[in-house]
């Protein structure tokens, strides 16, 4: 009697299982008189979406989700006077306004153009205003790219030089700037964690073509329990690396960035670091070649 019941219980689970089947696949009428569909893109709330059609809406919305988080308290556009460069703004915790792209501008204001000098023995003998991009080893992207999507390198006669290089209303990040932000984010031990970027950075030619993404290398050390950087303030600042003055050369894409920051005392900098949490500051030679953010007057 055992058998018997439990094959008619196997007989009937088949039946109700292939007509259910039959009822997502070929689009019969269920009880209540709707028509219950399983089609590759979904219309309507009662079709049946296929397992491919739902992996790429996970997928879709992961990506939106990111795109989404880079533009996150921003606050507006900048672009500069002679160049016609764009770059995102955004309000910090110190209420200043900055800006998230590095300098990109090959002229000083009033249109004269800032020498770009990729020769390392030129550079290192320069005693007058020059441009370069980071080029060699693994930053090895055309000017075009650089200039577009990264930054220009300037060394400190440029920062210095009286026809300035900061769109009307702007300045470069003075040293006060960059104290007044390290203060609110915690400090010098904690505030690098917070103001580099945390996942990738897109790399796009003249053309709006994608070419590559740059991110920090691991470990990107932050203060978060995860001991990974968690880019809090929004800054996203990337490893583009530096040009030493004494040689001429490119070093640590990927693994460092140095920031000029402008003061009257002497030739200041930022720097930020992979393996880091904090942020380092102080003097260096006029010679060496950083990076530039601005701050809103």
């Amino acid at each position: 009697m055992k058998k018997t019941i439990y094959f008619l219980f196997v007989l009937a689970f088949q039946f109700t299982f292939s007509q259910s089947a039959d009822i997502l696949l070929n689009g019969t009428v269920s009880a209540e008189n709707n028509q219950i569909k399983n089609v590759s893109s979904p219309t309507d709330s009662n079709d049946a979406a296929t397992k491919s059609y739902v992996d790429s809406s996970i997928t879709n919305s992961n990506n939106n989700q990111s795109m989404n988080s880079i533009s996150e308290g921003l606050t507006g556009e900048l672009y500069n006077n002679f160049d016609g460069k764009k770059y995102e703004t955004i309000i910090l915790c110190d209420g200043k306004k900055w800006t998230r792209q590095f300098l990109r501008s090959t002229h000083f204001n009033n249109g004269d153009e800032i020498p770009l000098v990729q020769d390392a023995n030129e550079w290192a003998n320069l005693e007058t205003p020059a441009r370069s991009y980071y080029q060699g080893g693994q930053g090895g992207f055309a000017e075009d790219i650089m200039g577009n999507s990264i930054g220009y390198i300037y060394n400190w006669f440029v920062i210095e030089d009286e026809r300035g290089i900061a769109p009307e209303g702007w300045r470069v990040a003075t040293q006060n700037d960059w104290n007044t932000l390290i203060e609110c984010l915690g400090g010098e031990n904690i505030a690098g964690g917070k103001i580099k970027n945390s996942g990738s950075y897109f790399i796009y030619d003249m053309n709006g073509n994608y070419d590559s993404f740059i991110y920090w290398n691991n470990p990107n050390i932050g203060t978060t329990i995860s001991n990974e950087a968690s880019n809090s303030s929004g800054l996203s600042v990337m490893p583009f690396g530096f040009r030493e003055g004494t040689n001429g050369n490119f070093y640590n894409w990927y693994s460092q960035v140095i920031i000029w920051t402008d003061s009257d005392e002497a030739p200041s900098r930022v720097e930020v670091f992979s393996n880091s949490a904090g942020v380092l500051t102080g003097t260096t030679d006029p010679y060496d070649g950083y990076y530039v953010l601005l701050v809103k007057n």
